[in-house]
């Protein structure tokens, strides 16, 4: 873990897990475990087993404690975290050894539950990429998968009642399978979008408002402008009534696009060199500060990260701290 606190300067790396505990990448997600003051990180560890680290407020990290046995899924495996709308429930999702698309669940400071398997076998690739949100305008959770056939899909559960789906929102063959989706209230709207890069390379978005029909893809950039199924990232540009959607495209640079309200998206913005094309993206605010933070890894196996001031110039990138 690197963290800052408001503006000072970057620390860490700490190590949370001990050597061997991962396939070197592994794929991390982290989130709030609802109903308390804690955080929680999950991994699928080296015997194929989701494992979860915690902390409680500015305490001292915890765990590992695994939630599965060894062999559930494929080590490193993508993982998605959200809250379950409308209760103190935190969800876990991820496609297993099996093709299936599961969710575990914690109720306040409860025993871990699941897993519950919400598609059939072979739906997805095993350790698809998978984006969790809220249905904004209901209390609804949303989880959203490229299956096997190519199509984007969604399932869905209202409040604590049973999951349903998958609905397909593309055609098949639409995007390739497993591929990375990110999901984000479009900010100032009880709309929400769904962002991925398809077959063709083309940055686009899928939408729904409140409990409407979903709509798209409008495509938001051109053809060939990222490899199919590239890493996306999306948030609010916080202090601004703005949605930014990142991705690093053929030409190795991090580019923004980004919409104001309801009106038209704009960009690419060329913030600067962004590593492998495709390079894995992630952008949150950066916490007492009305700045957004963009991060992405270098070629060099560097974390770097630019950042702007509600409606600011963008600046950076500044590498983060790297093990010594």
């Amino acid at each position: 873990m690197t963290w800052v606190t408001s503006d000072g300067p970057w620390s860490g790396p700490a190590k949370i897990s001990g050597p061997n505990f991962a396939p070197p990448g592994a794929y991390v997600a982290a989130s709030r475990q609802f109903g308390l003051d804690q955080t929680d990180v999950f991994v699928v560890d080296n015997t194929g087993a989701l494992s979860v680290f915690w902390v409680t407020n500015a305490g001292p990290w915890s765990g590992p404690t695994k939630i599965t046995g060894p062999g559930f899924a494929k080590p490193g495996s993508y993982i998605a975290v959200s809250q379950q709308i409308g209760a103190n429930q935190t969800d876990v999702f991820l496609v297993d050894g099996t093709g299936a698309l599961n969710v575990f669940w914690v109720t306040n400071d409860g025993p871990w539950s699941g897993p519950n398997k919400i598609s059939a076998p072979n739906f997805a690739p095993a350790g698809s990429f998978i984006a969790a949100s809220q249905q904004f305008g209901l209390n609804q959770t949303d989880v959203f998968v490229v299956g096997n056939s190519g199509a984007l899909s969604v399932f869905w559960v209202t409040g604590v009642g049973p999951w349903s789906g998958p609905t397909a929102i593309s055609a098949s063959n639409y995007a390739k399978p497993g591929s990375f989706i990110a999901a984000s209230q479009q900010v100032g709207a009880n709309q929400t979008d769904v962002f991925l890069v398809d077959g063709t390379g083309t940055l686009s978005v899928f939408w729904v408002t409140n409990d409407g029909p979903w709509s798209g893809p409008n495509k938001i950039s051109q053809a060939s402008f990222a490899p199919a199924g590239s890493f996306v990232a999306a948030t609010q540009q916080v202090g601004l009534n703005q949605t930014d959607v990142f991705v690093v495209g053929n030409s190795g640079l991090l580019s923004v696009f980004w919409v104001t309200g309801l009106g038209p998206w704009s960009g690419p913005n060329a913030l600067g060199a962004g590593g492998v094309p495709g390079s894995f993206v992630a952008a949150s605010q950066q916490f007492g500060l009305n700045q957004t933070d963009a991060f992405v890894s270098n070629e060099n196996g560097t974390l770097s990260v630019f950042w702007v001031t509600e409606g600011g110039p963008w600046s950076g990138p500044t590498t983060l701290p790297t093990p010594a």
